[in-house]
Protein backbone atom coordinates (compact mmCIF):
# COMPACT_ATOMS: atom_id res chain seq x y z
CA UNK A 1 0.00 0.00 0.00
CA UNK A 2 0.73 3.56 -0.28
CA UNK A 3 2.24 5.63 2.73
CA UNK A 4 -1.05 6.80 3.42
CA UNK A 5 -2.13 3.15 3.76
CA UNK A 6 0.59 2.76 5.95
CA UNK A 7 -0.50 5.40 8.16
CA UNK A 8 -3.74 4.44 7.87
CA UNK A 9 -3.04 0.61 9.28
CA UNK A 10 -0.88 2.39 12.25
CA UNK A 11 -3.91 4.41 13.22
CA UNK A 12 -5.76 1.60 13.41
CA UNK A 13 -3.01 -0.09 15.07
CA UNK A 14 -2.99 2.63 17.74
CA UNK A 15 -6.75 2.36 18.48
CA UNK A 16 -6.17 -1.58 19.39
CA UNK A 17 -8.26 -2.12 16.12
CA UNK A 18 -6.34 -5.00 14.76
CA UNK A 19 -9.21 -6.56 12.12
CA UNK A 20 -13.06 -5.74 11.34
CA UNK A 21 -14.81 -9.25 12.73
CA UNK A 22 -13.87 -12.70 11.05
CA UNK A 23 -10.29 -11.18 10.18
CA UNK A 24 -10.54 -8.88 7.40
CA UNK A 25 -8.89 -5.97 7.90
CA UNK A 26 -9.89 -2.19 6.75
CA UNK A 27 -6.55 -2.17 4.56
CA UNK A 28 -7.08 -5.37 2.88
CA UNK A 29 -10.93 -3.99 2.27
CA UNK A 30 -9.31 -0.94 0.88
CA UNK A 31 -7.29 -3.23 -1.13
CA UNK A 32 -10.67 -4.92 -2.71
CA UNK A 33 -12.58 -1.71 -2.97
CA UNK A 34 -9.78 -0.33 -5.13
CA UNK A 35 -9.71 -4.04 -7.31
CA UNK A 36 -13.16 -3.94 -7.92
CA UNK A 37 -13.19 -0.41 -8.91
CA UNK A 38 -10.70 -0.74 -11.25
CA UNK A 39 -11.97 -4.08 -12.67
CA UNK A 40 -15.57 -2.07 -13.62
CA UNK A 41 -13.65 0.54 -15.82
CA UNK A 42 -15.36 1.52 -18.71
CA UNK A 43 -14.17 3.16 -21.29
CA UNK A 44 -11.62 4.96 -18.91
CA UNK A 45 -14.74 6.00 -16.97
CA UNK A 46 -14.69 5.05 -13.02
CA UNK A 47 -18.11 3.53 -11.39
CA UNK A 48 -19.40 6.28 -9.39
CA UNK A 49 -21.25 4.06 -7.24
CA UNK A 50 -19.77 1.40 -4.31
CA UNK A 51 -22.13 -0.86 -2.06
CA UNK A 52 -20.00 -2.36 0.77
CA UNK A 53 -22.46 -5.31 2.02
CA UNK A 54 -21.27 -6.54 5.78
CA UNK A 55 -22.87 -9.40 7.57
CA UNK A 56 -24.37 -8.03 10.94
CA UNK A 57 -22.23 -9.21 13.13
CA UNK A 58 -18.87 -7.84 11.22
CA UNK A 59 -20.64 -4.45 11.02
CA UNK A 60 -20.77 -4.45 15.15
CA UNK A 61 -16.97 -3.68 14.87
CA UNK A 62 -16.58 -2.16 11.73
CA UNK A 63 -19.53 1.00 12.15
CA UNK A 64 -17.20 2.85 14.13
CA UNK A 65 -14.41 2.36 11.31
CA UNK A 66 -16.47 3.48 8.88
CA UNK A 67 -15.61 7.92 8.73
CA UNK A 68 -11.71 7.13 8.40
CA UNK A 69 -12.52 4.80 5.94
CA UNK A 70 -14.69 6.33 3.79
CA UNK A 71 -12.33 9.24 3.68
CA UNK A 72 -9.70 7.18 3.10
CA UNK A 73 -11.11 5.11 0.53
CA UNK A 74 -12.04 8.68 -0.79
CA UNK A 75 -8.51 9.61 -1.13
CA UNK A 76 -7.38 6.10 -2.83
CA UNK A 77 -9.59 6.29 -5.55
CA UNK A 78 -8.52 10.01 -6.02
CA UNK A 79 -4.87 9.00 -6.57
CA UNK A 80 -5.94 6.25 -8.83
CA UNK A 81 -7.99 8.40 -11.11
CA UNK A 82 -5.46 10.91 -11.29
CA UNK A 83 -2.72 8.15 -12.01
CA UNK A 84 -4.57 6.10 -14.89
CA UNK A 85 -6.77 9.50 -16.13
CA UNK A 86 -9.94 8.09 -15.76
CA UNK A 87 -13.34 10.08 -15.52
CA UNK A 88 -16.06 9.48 -13.57
CA UNK A 89 -20.01 10.34 -14.28
CA UNK A 90 -21.22 12.21 -11.30
CA UNK A 91 -20.57 12.47 -7.45
CA UNK A 92 -18.74 9.51 -5.70
CA UNK A 93 -21.49 7.78 -3.92
CA UNK A 94 -20.62 4.84 -1.16
CA UNK A 95 -22.94 2.85 0.78
CA UNK A 96 -22.55 0.53 3.39
CA UNK A 97 -25.56 -2.17 4.26
CA UNK A 98 -26.34 -5.18 6.29
CA UNK A 99 -27.48 -8.86 5.15
CA UNK A 100 -27.09 -11.43 7.10
CA UNK A 101 -26.94 -13.49 3.66
CA UNK A 102 -23.46 -12.45 3.60
CA UNK A 103 -20.63 -14.69 4.78
CA UNK A 104 -18.94 -13.63 8.44
CA UNK A 105 -15.51 -12.69 7.59
CA UNK A 106 -16.36 -11.97 3.67
CA UNK A 107 -17.49 -8.12 2.85
CA UNK A 108 -19.11 -8.17 -0.34
CA UNK A 109 -17.75 -5.31 -2.84
CA UNK A 110 -19.83 -4.01 -5.89
CA UNK A 111 -19.26 -0.85 -8.31
CA UNK A 112 -21.72 0.50 -10.56
CA UNK A 113 -22.64 3.42 -12.39
CA UNK A 114 -25.12 5.18 -11.09
CA UNK A 115 -27.05 8.87 -12.62
CA UNK A 116 -27.41 10.96 -10.25
CA UNK A 117 -28.57 13.44 -11.83
CA UNK A 118 -31.21 11.40 -13.22
CA UNK A 119 -32.43 8.55 -10.42
CA UNK A 120 -35.91 8.51 -8.93
CA UNK A 121 -36.62 10.05 -6.07
CA UNK A 122 -38.27 6.94 -4.58
CA UNK A 123 -41.86 8.55 -3.60
CA UNK A 124 -44.40 6.32 -3.20
CA UNK A 125 -45.95 4.38 -6.03
CA UNK A 126 -48.25 6.54 -8.52
CA UNK A 127 -46.35 9.44 -7.67
CA UNK A 128 -43.43 11.38 -9.42
CA UNK A 129 -41.12 14.07 -7.90
CA UNK A 130 -39.40 16.54 -10.08
CA UNK A 131 -36.11 17.35 -8.75
CA UNK A 132 -34.92 20.56 -7.97
CA UNK A 133 -31.00 21.45 -8.15
CA UNK A 134 -28.94 23.21 -4.89
CA UNK A 135 -25.83 24.83 -4.40
CA UNK A 136 -24.12 25.52 -1.36
CA UNK A 137 -25.76 23.37 1.16
CA UNK A 138 -24.73 20.47 2.78
CA UNK A 139 -25.40 18.27 5.86
CA UNK A 140 -23.02 17.37 8.37
CA UNK A 141 -22.80 14.36 10.26
CA UNK A 142 -22.25 13.45 14.29
CA UNK A 143 -18.85 11.73 12.57
CA UNK A 144 -17.98 14.72 10.63
CA UNK A 145 -18.94 13.81 7.24
CA UNK A 146 -19.97 16.41 5.30
CA UNK A 147 -22.45 15.40 2.37
CA UNK A 148 -23.86 17.87 -0.48
CA UNK A 149 -27.27 18.52 -0.82
CA UNK A 150 -27.24 18.90 -4.08
CA UNK A 151 -30.93 18.46 -5.06
CA UNK A 152 -34.10 18.18 -3.26
CA UNK A 153 -36.27 15.97 -2.67
CA UNK A 154 -33.24 14.42 -0.97
CA UNK A 155 -33.82 11.51 0.83
CA UNK A 156 -31.83 9.56 4.01
CA UNK A 157 -32.13 6.23 5.12
CA UNK A 158 -30.40 2.80 5.73
CA UNK A 159 -31.24 1.53 2.04
CA UNK A 160 -28.49 1.75 -0.73
CA UNK A 161 -30.79 4.20 -3.17
CA UNK A 162 -31.15 6.61 -0.71
CA UNK A 163 -29.45 9.97 -1.16
CA UNK A 164 -27.33 10.02 2.60
CA UNK A 165 -27.27 6.51 3.44
CA UNK A 166 -26.78 6.16 7.23
CA UNK A 167 -25.79 2.62 8.23
CA UNK A 168 -27.17 2.23 11.87
CA UNK A 169 -30.03 -0.21 12.41
CA UNK A 170 -32.10 2.23 14.64
CA UNK A 171 -32.23 4.02 10.95
CA UNK A 172 -35.27 2.83 8.66
CA UNK A 173 -34.68 1.86 4.92
CA UNK A 174 -36.90 5.30 4.11
CA UNK A 175 -36.54 6.91 6.99
CA UNK A 176 -36.94 10.74 5.99
CA UNK A 177 -36.12 13.24 3.11
CA UNK A 178 -35.58 17.23 2.74
CA UNK A 179 -37.48 19.07 0.42
CA UNK A 180 -37.60 22.37 -0.70
CA UNK A 181 -40.79 24.57 0.34
CA UNK A 182 -41.69 28.27 -0.26
CA UNK A 183 -37.78 28.27 -1.28
CA UNK A 184 -36.77 27.03 1.89
CA UNK A 185 -35.30 23.60 3.13
CA UNK A 186 -37.77 21.32 5.28
CA UNK A 187 -36.56 17.91 6.99
CA UNK A 188 -39.92 15.34 6.99
CA UNK A 189 -40.15 12.22 8.28
CA UNK A 190 -41.07 9.01 5.99
CA UNK A 191 -43.10 7.28 8.54
CA UNK A 192 -39.90 5.33 9.64
CA UNK A 193 -39.93 3.47 13.22
CA UNK A 194 -37.88 5.55 15.12
CA UNK A 195 -38.76 9.12 13.66
CA UNK A 196 -36.27 12.42 13.81
CA UNK A 197 -35.62 14.83 16.80
CA UNK A 198 -35.12 18.06 15.58
CA UNK A 199 -33.58 20.08 18.46
CA UNK A 200 -35.02 17.72 20.94
CA UNK A 201 -38.41 17.31 20.25
CA UNK A 202 -39.69 14.44 18.00
CA UNK A 203 -41.16 16.39 14.95
CA UNK A 204 -42.44 14.87 11.84
CA UNK A 205 -42.23 18.07 9.34
CA UNK A 206 -39.95 21.07 10.72
CA UNK A 207 -37.87 23.69 8.67
CA UNK A 208 -34.24 22.72 8.38
CA UNK A 209 -31.82 25.97 9.04
CA UNK A 210 -28.08 26.12 10.01
CA UNK A 211 -28.36 25.49 13.94
CA UNK A 212 -31.33 23.38 13.69
CA UNK A 213 -30.02 19.80 15.24
CA UNK A 214 -31.58 16.77 13.90
CA UNK A 215 -31.39 13.62 14.90
CA UNK A 216 -32.07 9.96 13.09
CA UNK A 217 -31.62 7.01 14.53
CA UNK A 218 -28.06 7.54 16.87
CA UNK A 219 -26.90 10.08 14.04
CA UNK A 220 -26.85 13.69 14.74
CA UNK A 221 -26.80 15.69 11.45
CA UNK A 222 -27.00 19.72 10.77
CA UNK A 223 -27.20 21.94 7.32
CA UNK A 224 -24.31 24.48 6.41
CA UNK A 225 -23.84 26.51 3.63
CA UNK A 226 -20.76 26.92 2.04
CA UNK A 227 -19.20 30.14 2.41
Amino acid sequence: MTDDGTTFIERFLERGVRAVSGGIHPVELLQRVEDVAIRAVRDHVMPNQLVLTFNPDDFVSFEPLVPEFRAQLDRMLDRVEAREGFSRMGPRLVHFEVSPAVPVGGPSVAARFADVAHRPSHSPAGQTQQLSLLQGAMLVTSDGSRIDISHVPFTIGRASWNDLVLANMAVSRAHARIVLEDGKLVIEDLGSRNGIIVDGAASEHAPLQPGTMVRIGDVYLWLEYRG
